[in-house]
């Protein structure tokens, strides 16, 4: 794209930004999202996640937890790293509310078909995923640097809750939220493009994620090879992203920009045929 290009999808992408803010669902994302760690935060200020490294509240969370979120438990931060586990299990929600119509209400109103007499559809397609990507990208920022700021508060004395591990690890902990949200904001880029109502696209969404993942993990225990199909999803590399180690960790975060552009180019496949 050349100069003039990339000014449209600079207007467009702001235009997006600013619409998202007034119209009912930015403002219900924003506002789910608020209450939500409001809540959270409130919780994990009063310093519990500081008993979650005793020995004997361990083995009661190994009854309803992965070992890997044990595992990391034991040697990081344990308010940074409780509230990145809340933050990567309630991401996928989240993304797929605030991302549910990049392009749907543009297909349904017929208001695509003015847009590109001016513009490419292209960037039409371009600044609707950076406006969705950058509300929750900023939105996921802020709960990453909030949760290095309570850590370094409470964590004082506690494994991996020294200053320079806890910097490191929420760093890598703010960009990991980030990512993994990016690339569920493309995901919905491909179903609003498929799917040209917002309220279903978001339904699909949520709803299809659960039931994926519910058949995989019931179909994983009979057939190991059927397990792989959860590297279909953003959500495969969980394991990576909650690894203790930083390079394992670095591993699950730098797969997901390859899940976004796949995601995005198919929702592109799809969304330039559409007639409008």
């Amino acid at each position: 794209m050349n100069s003039s290009n990339w000014r449209h999808v600079n207007a467009l992408w702001r235009f997006d930004l600013l619409s998202a803010m007034r119209e009912s669902r930015g403002v219900l994302f924003l506002v789910c999202f608020g209450l939500f760690w409001a809540f959270w935060i409130q919780k994990l200020s009063s310093g519990f996640a500081r008993d979650l490294q005793d020995p004997n509240i361990g083995m009661v969370l190994g009854w309803f937890f992965d070992a890997r979120v044990i595992e990391l438990l034991q040697h990081r931060a344990p308010t940074l790293v409780t509230c990145y586990y809340i933050g990567l299990t309630a991401t996928p929600a989240f993304a797929i509310l605030a991302a549910c119509d990049q392009t749907a209400s543009d297909l349904t109103s017929r208001y695509l078909r003015f847009l590109i007499v001016r513009v490419g559809r292209f960037e039409v397609y371009l600044a609707r995923f950076l406006g969705a990507a950058t509300l929750v990208g900023v939105a996921q920022a802020a709960v990453g640097l909030t949760a290095i700021g309570l850590s370094l508060a409470l964590d004082g004395g506690t494994r991996g809750g020294d200053t320079g591990a806890t910097l490191g690890y929420g760093l890598m902990a703010t960009l990991s939220l980030v990512a993994y949200g990016t690339s569920f904001v493309a995901l919905m880029a491909m179903l609003s493009a498929v799917i040209v109502n917002p309220a279903l696209s978001a339904v699909a969404g949520l709803v299809g994620y659960v039931i994926f993942h519910l058949l995989v993990s019931l179909a994983s225990d009979r057939s190991p090879m059927i397990g792989l199909a959860r590297y279909l999803f953003p959500s495969g590399l969980k394991a990576q992203l909650l690894a203790p180690d930083l390079g394992a960790m670095t591993l699950g975060v730098v797969a997901q920009p390859f899940y976004a552009a796949a995601f995005f180019a198919a929702g592109w496949f799809i969304f330039r045929k559409r007639d409008v």
